[in-house]
């Protein structure tokens, strides 16, 4: 079992000690674009040395809060970067993106949204609804 610590930073009420949802939300993007170009890279032979990635995102606290209702609460905009290091040519580096835009999980959850659906329950002290 993996435990992740999630909080807030002090000015929102957390004690700063690990990294807010949306933080964890980049992650897991960042982390499945890795994974994704790393396995691609592999299964054509593609020669990355070194694949090492950032993110960032637009988030405007106003949405959050719910301040202004023409802001959204959620990101206005992801930039996710990948450096490759190696012997790569420009046609792999399209090949890898093409694929990676097609193929990652989580890119696609987040460029196309899923549904979920939210269920808010009751329940007393005991656990019981």
């Amino acid at each position: 079992m993996h435990e992740i610590q999630i909080d807030e930073p002090v000015e929102f009420g957390g004690s700063g000690r690990g990294p807010n949802p949306a933080e964890v939300m980049l992650a897991a993007l960042t982390a499945s674009v890795g994974v994704t170009c790393r396995a691609w890279a592999a299964f054509l032979e593609i020669p990355c040395d070194e694949i090492t990635l950032s993110v960032s995102g637009e988030l405007d606290v106003r949405g959050f809060m719910d301040t202004d209702n023409a802001i959204r609460s959620g990101f206005a905009n992801i930039n996710v970067r990948l450096d490759i290091t190696g012997p790569v040519s420009t046609v792999q580096l399209d090949e890898l993106k093409t694929l990676i835009s097609r193929s990652c999980p989580i890119l696609d959850t987040v460029r196309n949204g899923s549904a979920v659906d939210l269920e808010v329950i009751q329940k007393d002290n005991n656990g019981t609804s």
